[in-house]
């Protein structure tokens, strides 16, 4: 009787601790798997967020760029009104189809071809070295230097060939005037001091003269009226003027 009581208590206690054991094990915790979401969706809203910082560098580069497109849109600007680079780094104020004095003689040749006639003067007076000129049938001529191979002179009669200004021979003194008069000063004669009236001289001596009267054998012009018609443009400098 005594052991069979053992075997109910046996039992019973092994009941119990079963039921303490389920009772435990259902209350254990699954993951919180929405404290990760939560934690996962702070992080990725972190790494699409932009760092102020960085925004501001990136606006600062931005800045720079349109800075550096403006720079170089004003430089090309320059470029095609009133000066134009001679291949030397200098600037040239003037030039006429789109060459300009101190422009290397191969720069003639393939713009204008290589149809023109050569003349040679052995004489280093006027331009302080010997000299060829290349005469082109359209209307064009060019003084070129001897020992530099640059351009040093030259006249141009045809309408089909324009300043960097835009005139052209055949066009009305006030036109021309009103392209030059306000860049470039008008030069006095070294010997009446007198103004030379159609003759525009650049703060490097460069100068653009518009003739208006080519049968007179000068480029000295008289009474030039607003309607008086451009016969021919001539591109120097004052040094080599008498």
């Amino acid at each position: 009787m005594l052991k069979y009581t053992y075997k109910k208590i046996i039992l019973a206690l092994i009941l119990v601790l079963s039921v303490i054991s389920l009772t435990a094990g259902c209350s254990i915790k699954a993951p919180d798997t929405n404290g990760k979401n939560e934690t996962n969706a702070v992080d990725d809203k972190q790494s699409t967020d932009t760092d102020p910082d960085e925004a501001g560098k990136d606006a600062e580069n931005a800045e720079d760029v349109e800075n550096d497109n403006d720079s170089t849109s004003q430089e090309n600007n320059a470029q095609t009104d009133g000066s134009e680079n001679t291949g030397t780094g200098q600037k040239a104020f003037f030039s006429i189809g789109g060459l300009a004095v101190g422009d290397p003689k191969d720069k003639i040749t393939s713009l204008l071809g290589s149809d023109y006639k050569e003349e040679y003067i052995d004489v280093d007076a006027y331009f302080g070295e010997s000299f060829y000129k290349w005469t082109y049938d359209k209307g064009i001529e060019f003084v070129i230097g001897k020992d530099s191979g640059k351009i040093l002179e030259i006249e141009c009669t045809t309408p089909d060939l324009q300043t960097e200004s835009g005139v052209k021979v055949g066009d009305t003194a006030e036109f021309a005037f009103e392209k030059y008069r306000s860049k470039y000063k008008t030069p006095v004669s070294r010997h009446s001091n007198d103004k030379l009236e159609g003759w525009f001289e650049a703060e490097d001596g460069s100068l653009i003269i518009f003739d208006m009267d080519i049968e007179d054998g000068t480029m000295i012009n008289g009474e030039i009226k607003p309607d008086s018609k451009i016969e021919k443009i001539k591109l120097t400098n004052m040094a080599f003027m008498d």
